[in-house]
């Protein structure tokens, strides 16, 4: 079973989880930070820096490949005290709020952001996929998300 590997019970016996994307590019997001999240564990994440955006930088450790120092740092930092730890694990998660779930998690297909443009929901759709609220052909790319026609499972990796 494909979702079992990304089990968010994996991390719970985990004070940190590493999260790491399997590409850093601009609006690639997976569901990992979230499993790290419902697990228990404090996310140190790679990846876009658009996860801000989204999550609430207080609630995660940031790694930058170019720069690890500032990420090793701040982990040295909440093993060595434990109220620091605590207090990060009981920030909230989401950056704004309501804002940031009507935003990025809304059930419209379309959502019109406040820079003027529309988001088309993905991240909702590859969660509510693993949830088991969408086609799971979707969540591995293989069907078009707006049309729910087929792809060919090639063109994914052109």
């Amino acid at each position: 079973q494909a979702g079992a590997i990304y089990n968010p019970s994996l991390f719970q016996n985990y004070r940190f989880a590493l999260v790491m994307e399997n590409t850093n590019r601009p609006g690639y997001i997976t569901e990992k930070i979230v499993n790290a999240y419902l697990g228990g564990s404090i996310p140190i994440y790679y990846g876009t820096r658009q996860v801000f955006d989204i999550f609430n930088p207080k609630s995660f450790v940031f790694y930058d490949k170019n720069d690890p120092e500032p990420a090793l740092a701040q982990i040295r930092f909440l093993e060595t005290n434990p109220a620091a730890y605590q207090s990060m694990l009981n920030e909230p998660i989401l950056a704004s709020g309501r804002h940031t779930i009507n935003r990025w998690f809304s059930f419209s297909e379309r959502f019109k952001d406040g820079d003027g443009g529309y988001r088309s929901g993905y991240l909702k759709k590859r969660i509510r996929s693993m949830m088991g609220y969408e086609s799971p052909m979707f969540h591995f790319g293989l069907v078009d998300g707006n049309s729910n026609e087929r792809k060919d499972p090639g063109a994914l990796y052109e």
